[in-house]
């Protein structure tokens, strides 16, 4: 590596050897949730067994901490795909913007990352959202707000300037590893996953893409069940609002009864209020001809 690091093996029962055959693809982003040091929280996972840990701990003044080597699996995006498929790497913080030495020497890691398994800047991911990135098995804590500093709705304009940083790439436009060319179809198949969220927030003009209906009430979850990346929480989604200027609703970000209802006849299916398969595909459709 060519970066100075501090080794503080963790305990076997905190990791687990090797990766499953699995192949290094992704970059987990994550914070401490205090200030205890890197050496603190690397000798907590030497000592304990808290059944969690991190490839590597960067403290606040720049301190680099290695606790698992990379050809093993951490146990630290809350999902064991992600796990086996990615590296963790934690930041010391209690909600607190990194500092520029963590900055740094966190760019230092994820460079090195990077170039050893051949990753892209779109491989670099908060732990927030490991749930857009899980093919399958249990996720714990979905959308988790971590690293709390760099989730903020539906303005992650912080956190692509953070991962502009991290991996040496400051541009002036964003993308995901998903998105899409302007004018690129997407599918139609009655479920509006991540693709047909980005592409609906790119026909409403929304100024965030990233695939996600955020900020929504979590007791609406079977209203619109063929939406499969809405985040829940409060406040309203960008793309709702826009959506329900577009219809002529009441403006509050969102997707309820009279939301949905106005979006059906808009669209043309039968308005009965909930989001199934085929107001997905009309969905889909409409978003196509706009493309």
């Amino acid at each position: 590596m060519d970066f100075e690091s501090i080794l503080i093996q963790a305990n076997t029962s905190n990791y687990t050897l090797g990766r499953y055959g699995n192949l290094l693809e992704l970059i987990v982003i994550h914070y401490t949730g205090t200030m205890a040091s890197a050496l603190d929280n690397g000798a907590n996972w030497r000592d304990n067994h808290p059944g969690t840990s991190a490839h590597f701990i960067i403290d606040r003044d720049g301190t680099i901490v290695q606790s698992v080597l990379l050809k093993d699996m951490c146990h630290a995006a809350g999902n064991i795909d992600v796990n086996r498929r990615s590296a963790s790497i934690e930041f010391v913080s209690d909600g607190r913007d990194f500092t520029q030495a963590q900055i740094e020497s966190g760019a230092k890691v994820v460079q090195y990352i990077m170039r050893t398994y051949g990753l892209t800047k779109e491989c670099v991911i908060r732990h927030h959202d490991v749930v857009r990135y899980a093919r399958y098995g249990y996720i714990a804590d979905p959308w988790k707000c971590c690293p709390a500093p760099y989730v903020n709705g539906d303005d992650n304009s912080k956190w692509y300037q953070l991962r502009d940083l991290l991996t040496g790439e400051i541009t002036p436009t964003h993308t995901t590893p998903t998105e899409r060319s302007s004018s690129q179809k997407i599918v139609v198949d009655g479920w509006i996953g991540l693709d047909s969220v980005s592409a609906w927030q790119r026909v409403m003009g929304c100024k965030y893409i990233d695939g996600i209906i955020s900020r929504q009430w979590c007791g609406s979850k079977r209203r619109h069940y063929a939406i499969t990346t809405v985040e829940y929480g409060v406040g309203g989604s960008l793309l709702v609002k826009a959506i329900q200027r577009k219809v002529g609703v009441t403006v509050d970000g969102y997707m309820g009864v009279n939301t949905i209802k106005a979006w059906q006849k808009f669209v043309g299916v039968d308005a009965d209020g909930w989001f199934g398969n085929d107001t997905a595909r009309a969905t889909q459709r409409w978003i196509n001809s706009q493309l």
